[in-house]
């Protein structure tokens, strides 16, 4: 009887360890839920995040290559206008080249 009090005390010991253990375990179990729960909401902002920048990105670079388009049709049309000038200034040279050896040939 005395031996099966000790034995009693020494099982019960045992379960409050026990107890004791899968309370740790449930507590460390709820620590590391929490962590989860916590690092899959950083990678969830981490992802909206890079979609945004992405997104932002993409705007900016058909934003430049709107530009870029835009000014080489401003850059054709100034080439077009320049070469025009330039056609403008070579025929009043020749005109004044004529001009001149229309006057030479007079006083001949």
């Amino acid at each position: 009887s005395q031996r099966e009090c000790v034995q009693l005390r020494e099982v019960s010991n045992e379960v409050d360890g026990l107890r004791a253990l899968v309370r740790t375990k449930d507590e460390e179990k709820r620590g590391l839920s929490e962590q989860h729960q916590q690092l899959q909401r950083e990678l969830t902002r981490s992802q909206e995040r890079q979609e945004q920048l992405e997104l932002t990105h993409f705007i900016s670079m058909e934003r430049v290559q709107c530009r870029v388009k835009e000014l080489s049709t401003e850059v054709e049309g100034l080439r077009t206008a320049s070469q025009s000038q330039e056609n403008v200034v070579q025929a009043c040279k020749r005109e004044k080249q004529q001009a001149i050896q229309a006057k030479e040939a007079e006083k001949q």
